[in-house]
């Protein structure tokens, strides 16, 4: 069965297995950096919000011989469980008080996303945008996160700028940074960053290591937000007594590198963009330059 053929059965059969009290679509979800993903939405009588659930890995599932059958059952219980139970629908997802303690930052590509900003309240930084999420927690499928568009701030009755407060403040507090070598976060890879100190120990390179770090935040998920705050910026340059480097690796984390341990800034922005073609999902891709922070005042500027 090829793809197509796949993803209409499953909206069939789930439609078929959950009866006329739910709505079942397929949708065409856009995602970061002009990417579409395709998607099944299940709605309940009389709401318009729905749990994402992508058809991608279902169907790769499905070629190493799970049953279409199985993919529905899945797809079901993973509707079931999706939701925090505090939520119950679109009515109190859009009530501001609901939400106002859950909405983070993050950061993308400008020009990849000018279609998408078109319609979301953001903010630009140099070639990058800074967008709102609303963050949810649930036991069973842990963080989810939905984007902050135009209508729904308007019916929260609230401003870009309140927004931008709001976020900033609960970045901190849900989604701290992490500044570490690199080769440390390498070795972590896959585990949890929770106990990884932010504040009152800075990390050392090995000896004879090349001292490139990472920023990034406890759950390595679009940790780049934290080279937009110069605050934590002046902090990194002067605790490597340097200018840095910031090597925008993908929109989970930047790669630090002091200035004056490579000059050559034009051969970092052409790793960056190989990395970027080669190595990094085209939605996290965050940009193909590199970036220059002064030690002095905490800002950026692109250098190459």
């Amino acid at each position: 069965m090829d793809y197509q053929t796949f993803i209409q059965k499953i909206r069939e059969l789930t439609a078929e297995a959950l009866g006329s009290a739910y709505r079942v679509e397929l949708s065409a979800v856009p995602k970061n950096n002009g990417v579409m993903m395709d998607a099944i939405m299940i709605f309940r009588e009389e709401e318009n919000i729905a749990p994402t659930i992508y058809l991608r890995p279902c169907y790769e599932s499905y070629r190493q011989h799970q049953s279409v059958r199985d993919s529905v059952k899945e797809i079901v219980d993973r509707y079931f469980c999706s939701l925090p139970k505090s939520w119950t629908g679109f009515t109190e997802f859009t009530d501001p008080d609901r939400v106002r303690d859950r909405i983070v930052f993050r950061l993308i590509n400008y020009e990849k996303n000018r279609e998408l900003l078109a319609g979301v309240p953001h903010r630009r930084f140099l070639n990058l945008a800074l967008v709102y999420c609303v963050q949810l927690e649930s036991d069973q499928i842990g963080t989810a996160s939905v984007l902050v568009k135009n209508a729904l701030l308007e019916n929260w009755d609230m401003d870009e700028q309140e927004l931008a407060s709001l976020a900033g403040k609960n970045t901190q507090r849900l989604l701290p940074y992490c500044f570490l070598p690199l080769s440390e976060l390498m070795r972590r890879v896959g585990s949890d960053l929770s106990e990884t100190s932010c504040e009152e120990e800075w990390p050392e390179t090995d000896e004879g290591e090349m001292p490139v770090y990472a920023l990034t935040n406890r759950s390595c998920s679009y940790g780049a937000y934290w080279i937009t705050v110069p605050e934590l910026m002046k902090k990194i340059c002067s605790r490597l007594q340097d200018d840095v480097y910031i090597l925008p690796s993908s929109v989970h984390e930047c790669m630090i590198v002091p200035v004056q341990l490579h000059k050559d800034a034009d051969e970092l922005a052409s790793m960056v963009r190989t990395i970027n073609r080669e190595g990094v999902d085209e939605q996290e891709i965050l940009a193909d330059c590199v970036y220059r922070c002064s030690r002095e005042n905490g800002a950026l500027e692109i250098c190459a």
